[in-house]
């Protein structure tokens, strides 16, 4: 499984990687609730080949690479202005679906109701894809940088305020 998710202490669900089991556990929580989740992933990859196509995988030299009629037309296929909340309504009924679909948008920080609906992209990569996880959650990638900070002879102060930034006996 990818992952767990909790909505009560109670009331969970367990994400498989395995497509089966994953048609499974969708149907054990709403019946016919398969069609609009693949529907889903399907419109999101689309948008997603789109951006990796004609965005992520070119050069952008100069404004005229990026500012013209084909690259704008291009871009409008991602729908950006469309929030994620509103794209996975239109597919998927289910509220605990819904959530499942939802909460990748938290890992950068941008509320589902105000993100844009290209931030859906991160549940279908991680259902396609795949995706690692930091061992012991994101705190413990703090918690590391802290140790090796401290190895290396790094102060660390918390809960201070910074009155200047000396590098190498230089200010910033």
């Amino acid at each position: 499984h990818i992952y767990d998710i909790y909505f009560s202490e109670t009331d969970q669900i367990r994400v498989p990687t395995d497509l089966a089991q994953l048609r499974d556990m969708l149907e054990s929580i709403e019946p016919n609730s398969t069609h609009g989740f693949m529907s889903f992933l399907t419109d999101i990859y689309e948008r997603y080949e789109i951006a990796r196509k004609y965005f992520l995988e070119r050069t952008f030299r100069k404004p005229t690479d990026f500012y013209n009629p084909f690259t704008i037309y291009q871009g409008m296929k991602l729908k950006t202005f469309d929030k994620a909340d509103n794209l996975i309504e239109k597919y998927v009924d289910n509220e605990k679906i819904q959530k499942m679909l939802a909460f990748q948008t938290l890992y950068i920080g941008i509320d589902p109701k105000r993100s844009p609906s290209l931030y859906s992209i991160i549940p279908m990569i991680e259902l396609m894809f795949g995706v690692h996880f930091i061992k012991g959650g994101m705190y413990s990638f703090v918690r590391a940088l802290q140790t090796l900070n401290e190895e290396l002879g790094t102060q660390i102060y918390t809960n201070a305020n910074v009155e200047e930034i000396i590098i190498d006996g230089r200010y910033k």
